[in-house]
């Protein structure tokens, strides 16, 4: 559970430190930014999996 929370926002705050953002806003976009990306990839790939052909 830790892993999911905190380790996948760890990496996108840290990119994230010298664009001057605000904290809330890192901490948004690295809340949500890995996760949406990994949905993405995981709906194409089960859709390419269970496509005919």
């Amino acid at each position: 559970m830790l892993s999911l929370a905190v380790v996948r926002m760890l990496p996108v705050a840290l990119a994230l430190t010298a664009s001057g953002l605000r904290l809330p806003t890192v901490a948004y976009i690295g809340w949500f930014g890995p996760r949406s990306l990994a949905s993405v990839v995981l709906g194409l790939l089960s859709r390419r999996s269970t496509s005919p052909g």
